[in-house]
């Protein structure tokens, strides 16, 4: 055996016992990564991740921290693919498929992060924020009937869910259902002043229920908070009031 060989064989050995021979183990480069993520230094997550995974390339966490920093950076394609690996390594890994949904939505693949939530929902019934997750995104495919179920439910079983009450409070102003609609807005400003989301849907509402003068002020209530729409909206519908 030459000297390369054998140089070859000692850095294999020491990488995959103790990481590169720099005294951190799986666990330890797990938990790097995992601080790194929490300030934010996704590329350092992901570095520290790749180690980890070559050292135990079936640990199921790793893949789905690593996908979570990908997403993150929105690497959404290699995000999905540690997702799957995830769920590969661990069949029942609901926060996999929870998220591998989230992520999907932003690439505008609905249907199959319906899918994904369904397959979350299936592994925990009690799960909320699959409900309005999955909720929502039947929201963005027009399918409102779904999507107010779904978002009954997670308001059912988390009563403090305040985005739960603003989608549903969208979609129920889609759906003409302006004094529901009202209701559930009027729940988030309660607690959340700063909302223009809930300002704009709120007016809507309200004009839907021919309330001009209310909605106007939740219009200006909306521009004044940052909300782009709702300048739009005023100059149609308020002419200066």
């Amino acid at each position: 055996m030459n000297d390369r060989s054998r140089y070859t064989i000692l850095f294999v050995l020491c990488y995959s016992v103790i990481a590169s021979c720099t005294g951190q183990t799986a666990k330890e480069l797990f938990e790097s990564g995992n601080a790194k993520a929490q300030t934010h230094d996704y590329k350092g997550s992901i570095a520290d991740l790749d180690k980890v995974i070559t050292l135990e390339p079936q640990w199921a966490k790793a893949y789905y921290n690593r996908a979570n920093a990908k997403s993150a950076l929105h690497e959404y394609e290699d995000a999905i693919k540690d997702y799957s690996a995830a769920i590969k390594y661990d069949t029942a890994y609901k926060e996999a498929y929870y998220n591998r949904g989230n992520t999907l939505v932003k690439m505008q693949r609905f249907d199959s992060a319906i899918a994904d939530y369904t397959i979350a929902i299936g592994l925990d019934p009690m799960f909320s924020r699959g409900y309005f997750s999955r909720g929502t995104t039947y929201g963005d495919v027009k399918k409102y009937r779904e999507a107010l179920m779904d978002l009954d439910v997670a308001i059912m079983l988390d009563t403090s869910y305040p985005r739960a009450y603003l989608n549903r409070g969208t979609i129920l102003a889609k759906m003409h259902r302006f004094a529901d609609a009202k209701a559930d807005l009027d729940h988030v400003l309660s607690t959340d002043t700063k909302n223009d989301r809930a300002y704009l849907i709120r007016a809507m509402a309200e004009a839907g229920l021919e309330e001009s003068e209310a909605a106007c002020a939740d219009f200006h209530q909306a521009k004044l908070r940052g909300n782009k729409e709702a300048g739009q909206y005023i100059k149609e519908y308020c002419d200066g009031k």
